[in-house]
């Protein structure tokens, strides 16, 4: 499983078309959303056939800075295969489309399931997606944000 920070940068000339504190939640959302349709086109190819959850959070406040408000960011977890190419796809569309810069997009491995209370004591909506996975390859009865939600909690390499 992987954790992908996504932040938003000021930009006039493409991306969202202002400074990243005047980026709306709205905007953020609509963003992510084209980034998760590239991402499930890509993935259902083929010659990938990938694999995958993915469990996202739009937030506005930042537990680093003692829980004060700032510009508004996601928080997603990836669980999938290949899990490290599906994230670097998903930093990639975000650079690209100049909605944030490439150094300021946060990825890491996760050991264990503790990122998702963290993004969880943020979060204001949230995004599920699952794409050529099953509920039973995952040991779920259903595909939902509840069951992932549990999953992701217990999660264990």
């Amino acid at each position: 499983m992987y954790s992908l920070d996504l932040t938003v940068k000021n930009e006039f000339g493409g991306g969202f078309c202002c400074r990243h504190e005047d980026v709306t939640e709205k905007q953020l959302m609509q963003a992510f959303k084209r980034c998760l349709n590239v991402l499930r086109k890509k993935a259902k190819s083929k010659k990938r056939q990938w694999r995958y959850v993915i469990y996202a959070v739009t937030s506005n406040i930042h537990l680093s800075w003692h829980g004060t408000k700032g510009s508004w960011h996601i928080h997603a977890l990836i669980l999938g295969s290949p899990a490290s190419i599906i994230t670097q796809e998903l930093k990639n569309y975000w650079t690209a489309h100049w909605y944030g810069l490439p150094k300021q997009q946060c990825i890491k491995k996760c050991w264990n399931g503790g990122k998702l209370p963290y993004i969880e004591a943020q979060k204001s909506h949230s995004f599920l997606q699952s794409c050529n996975i099953s509920p039973e390859e995952l040991g779920l009865d259903k595909i939902n944000r509840q069951n992932i939600r549990a999953l992701f909690s217990d999660y264990k390499p």
